[in-house]
């Protein structure tokens, strides 16, 4: 299984540039790479790959974490009663 899936990740690192992912797509595989890392059995030159796919892959997350909450922020800025706690569900 170790095998197939440092295969998977290597054909995703060839095929998708990270920046054209989808947040959850970039967090799937994220979570696949640290999963493999935690398991140790793994080659050196394949988990130093791995770290790095991995570190893109997160600021990538990342980024798109905080343009979501930047949206968020910017649609809610006037808006007091969802600032005191309120539901914006049927105002």
């Amino acid at each position: 299984q170790q095998r197939l899936f440092q295969k998977n990740w290597r054909v995703k690192m060839k095929v998708k540039s990270v920046d054209k992912m989808e947040f959850e797509e970039a967090l799937e595989e994220l979570e696949e790479i640290v999963s493999s890392l935690e398991d140790r059995n793994i080659k050196l030159k394949d988990a130093v790959a791995a770290f790095e796919r991995g570190k893109k892959l997160h600021d990538h997350c990342a980024l798109r974490l905080k343009d979501a909450e930047n949206k968020i922020r910017l649609a809610t800025a006037n808006d007091d009663e969802f600032e005191d706690g309120g539901s914006l569900v049927g105002s």
